[in-house]
Order: C-alpha cells, then structure tokens, then sequence
C-alpha cells in the first residue's frame, strides 16, 4: 500500500487484491494510512484484478466513516471486471469513481 498526501488529499494505492483473504489486513492498513481526521480519500485500484463481498464491505465501511465525517471517498482506476462486480451491486452508484487520478484529485474542488 501507497500512501501520500496531495491537497490535503489522501492518496492510497492498494497493492494487494481485497477479497477474504485479505479484507481484514486492507481495512487495517487503510484505517491507519488514513488516520482519525481525514475527510478525503482517493483510493487507486489499478492493481486489483479482482474484488468479493467482503472486499467490497471494507470499501462501503470506509465511506460510511469519511461521509460521517463530513467528507468522501474517490476511486480510481477500476478495471473491467472489477468495474463489472460496482455495476452488478450497483455499488457504482454509491461511490464516486474516475478513470485517472487527475480527475479525482480535482473533482474535490467542486
């Protein structure tokens, strides 16, 4: 896992695939990449070639806690058929994603 800091934004690019095997360890590491005060995130899953169930729950619980804070989470990257598994959940209408990080990056000044 990558992480730096752009903005004031969050930059944190997974390096490993979020599935079972790995979900608790991810959701781990990204509670500490992204500490206690943060409010926005762009996380970059160009790495990942596959996503499960319980992948997808470390994602939807991160959100849920940037959007109490009052901020939000930004993906980036998708591959199709991690792309495929947001569609069939709808889950893409739940998180904001970009094709490049540029876009993601700058969408936070809307």
């Amino acid at each position: 896992m990558r992480v730096e800091h752009v903005n004031g934004i969050v930059v944190v690019a997974l390096d490993t695939e979020l599935d079972a095997n790995t979900a608790l360890r991810v959701k781990q590491e990204l509670g500490s990449a992204i500490g206690d005060q943060a409010r926005r995130v762009v996380l970059d899953l160009s790495r990942l070639d596959f996503i499960d169930s319980a992948g997808l729950g470390v994602l939807v619980s991160l959100v849920k806690v940037l959007r109490a804070r009052g901020g939000d989470m930004r993906l980036v990257g998708l591959k199709d058929p991690v792309r495929m598994i947001f569609q069939l959940t709808r889950l893409e209408k739940v998180f904001k994603i970009f094709g490049d990080r540029e876009k993601a990056l700058a969408s936070y000044d809307d």
